[in-house]
C-alpha cells in the first residue's frame, strides 16, 4: 500500500499512481544510461490488468527493459527503476490504450479502503 513521506502520500503500485492521477516514470538503471520513459498511469495499469500481470513497483520494472543498452549488449537489459512523479508532471512519452472506463471504476470499487 502507498506510503508517506515528509507528510505526501506515494503510491507503491501502478493502480495506486492511477488513483492519484500520478505519472509512472521508468528509467533504466544500468550505469551511465540516462534513458527513460513516462506512462499515463491509467493506461498502465489496463495493460498489467489485462495481461494478469503484478503491478507492484518492485515486481512490475522487471517486464521493463531498456533498447538503447538491450542494442548495445546484444541482449535484453533489464534494470528499470519505476517511480511516481506525482501529477501533471512532464508529457506521456510512451501512449497506451485507455482501459475501459467501467473496468477501472468496477476495480477500484473493489479497492476502497
Amino acid at each position: 500500500m502507498a506510503f508517506y513521506r515528509d507528510g505526501l502520500k506515494h503510491p507503491t503500485h501502478i493502480w495506486e499512481a492511477a488513483a492519484m492521477h500520478h505519472l509512472v516514470r521508468v528509467e533504466c538503471g544500468a550505469q551511465r544510461c540516462v534513458n527513460s520513459a513516462t506512462f499515463d498511469p491509467h493506461a498502465l495499469w489496463g495493460l498489467f490488468y489485462r495481461r494478469h500481470w503484478d503491478d507492484h513497483f518492485p515486481v512490475a520494472q522487471h517486464r521493463f527493459w531498456c533498447r538503447v543498452c538491450s542494442r548495445l549488449a546484444g541482449f535484453r537489459v533489464k534494470a528499470a527503476q519505476m517511480s511516481s512523479l506525482g501529477t501533471s508532471v512532464g508529457d506521456v512519452t510512451h501512449p497506451l490504450p485507455m482501459p475501459d472506463e467501467h473496468v477501472w471504476k468496477s476495480f477500484l470499487n473493489r479497492h476502497k479502503g
